[in-house]
């Protein structure tokens, strides 16, 4: 989700004809406030894993998305929404069914309005029960403002554009990326049985069918027969390794570009967008992830966090995170591609020599790792 700053906005200079209310920079005890009041609108159900399950793979829109004024007319029938009559317009999303909207009123107030396809009803309770947790933890994730189930409408807290990975490699990125880690630790103490109830873990199946994109999309036209039939070895191991590891809350997309950075430099924090897949994983999942998937930071630096991980960053165990992780992504930004969204291509030759590199540190498989590395031939000419 890509949302715009105030500052920003003022620059456009957008026309409007009445008033409205700032929405876009709730101040603490507001947000405070919003968040005591989510909690009594938003209980939902239990369980939700069958809902969850529902969800995965989900891709493709099947129903047509709202015009932007069925979305102001959606707006303006909400209570408790200030501001208004809204400009609408489409905002930059996922590659998914979800469509987002920014709505802006005339003093540069604003909010993302998030709808869902029918078929992504279970993403769209998950992505509420999800918030609802995450904040009980200290885990700061956008302010649902409005919400209707029946529509399937979610209007959100516009918390600005800037994203971890739009940011270079500066000692704020560093701080920033230190912080993101104690996000993630916080998220690993979530309470293992309401994430049990939100989505399936990603156990062994899961995570090989997420390989399996990869396989269909990238790897099996660019290998021979014996070193995919290696390849396919080895990754099974790795799967069943990581399905036997002790399980732990995890975001499931814990990287930069779902990290939100908003208020002035003295005070940024980070916001913690697209929670809907919160479920149990391995442990360190996250950690891998945001480390090693659309990292913004260089190589240097995301080793040094590395070797500030102790003896987690140099067992096999998060060899094989990163090893799944990156092979997985590399599917995914393939599959983007072909459904045409080709922005993220230029982020999987890293990703693939990451995963080799990863791979070739754990037992017996430096030479299979090797092998692949002269086939792939790793460079923007055979990964994109």
């Amino acid at each position: 989700m890509v949302v715009t700053t105030p500052i920003e906005r003022r620059r456009r200079g957008a026309s409007y004809h009445e008033p409205a209310t700032d929405i876009s920079r709730p101040s603490a005890r507001r947000r405070a406030r919003a968040r005591a009041g989510a909690r009594r609108r938003l209980a939902l159900p239990e369980p939700l894993a069958s809902a969850g399950a529902a969800s995965v793979g989900a891709m493709h829109v099947a129903t047509p998305p709202p015009a932007p004024e069925e979305v102001a007319a959606w707006l303006s029938r909400r209570s408790g929404v200030d501001g208004g009559p809204w400009l609408v317009g489409p905002a930059m999303g996922d590659v998914s069914s979800r469509k987002y909207f920014r709505a802006r009123a005339r003093d540069g107030g604003s909010l993302i309005v998030a709808w869902y396809p029918p078929e992504s009803s279970p993403a769209y309770a998950c992505y509420r029960r999800a918030s609802l947790l995450l904040a009980e933890a200290g885990v700061r994730t956008p302010t649902i403002v409005a919400v209707d189930a029946e529509s399937r409408y979610m209007a959100l807290e516009d918390v600005g554009d800037v994203r971890l990975f739009d940011l270079d490699g500066s000692r704020r990125s560093e701080k920033l990326f230190e912080r993101a880690i104690a996000i993630a630790e916080r998220i690993g103490t979530l309470s293992r049985t309401e994430v049990a109830a939100l989505n399936p873990a990603l156990d062994r199946p899961l995570m090989s069918r997420e390989l399996d994109q990869t396989w269909n999309v990238f790897l099996t036209r660019r290998l021979d027969r014996e070193a995919g039939e290696r390849l396919r070895s080895a990754l099974d191991e790795v799967c069943a390794a990581l399905a036997a590891e002790p399980l732990e809350p995890c975001h499931r997309d814990f990287m930069s570009r779902n990290l939100m950075v908003t208020g002035p430099p003295d005070e940024e924090e980070l916001v913690v967008i697209d929670h809907q897949d919160l479920r149990l994983g391995p442990r360190g999942y996250d950690f891998a992830s945001l480390l090693h998937d659309s990292c913004a930071l260089s190589l240097e630096q995301t080793r040094r966090f590395e070797t500030r991980g102790g003896e987690r960053t140099r067992s096999d165990g998060y060899h094989r995170l990163v090893v799944q992780r990156t092979f997985k992504i590399v599917g995914t930004f393939h599959a983007f591609a072909a459904r045409g969204a080709p922005r993220y291509l230029p982020l999987v030759p890293r990703a693939l020599a990451t995963g080799l590199e990863h791979l070739a540190a754990l037992p017996g498989l430096a030479d299979l790792a090797g092998d692949l590395k002269r086939q792939l031939a790793c460079r923007e000419s055979a990964c994109g």
